[in-house]
């Protein structure tokens, strides 16, 4: 654990309290740098079926934004299938000027 005053007691305990919490949050952001990287070379791939399924599974806020902005790119006026990922990955990801705009781009239509 990183302590930065090692004389001070109350800092030693706290890191103790807290040292749990830390390698958690470490291993969180580690996860999270694999899970962008995955969905980054889904995404240039262009296999929209794969960024679909990986963004359902990832539970990630940042995938879904990804995997919905990828969604708005393709023909999603053609396809409600396209759309409902759409609405559900912006929501999913608590994007939701992002979802009003694709509500204007609906409505533009």
């Amino acid at each position: 654990m990183y302590c930065f005053c090692p004389e001070n007691r109350e800092t030693q305990e706290l890191v103790g309290i807290f040292g749990d919490f830390i390698s958690y949050t470490q291993t969180d952001i580690k996860r999270l740098c694999f899970f962008l990287q995955a969905m980054k070379a889904l995404l240039k791939s262009g296999d929209t079926e794969k960024i679909v399924f990986f963004a359902g599974v990832s539970r990630q806020k940042e995938i879904y934004v990804m995997a919905a902005n990828y969604l708005q790119s393709l023909d999603w006026r053609k396809d409600p299938e396209i759309m409902k990922n759409i609405i559900s990955f912006y929501t999913k990801g608590r994007a939701l000027e992002l979802l009003a705009g694709f509500y204007d781009a609906c409505a533009q239509v």
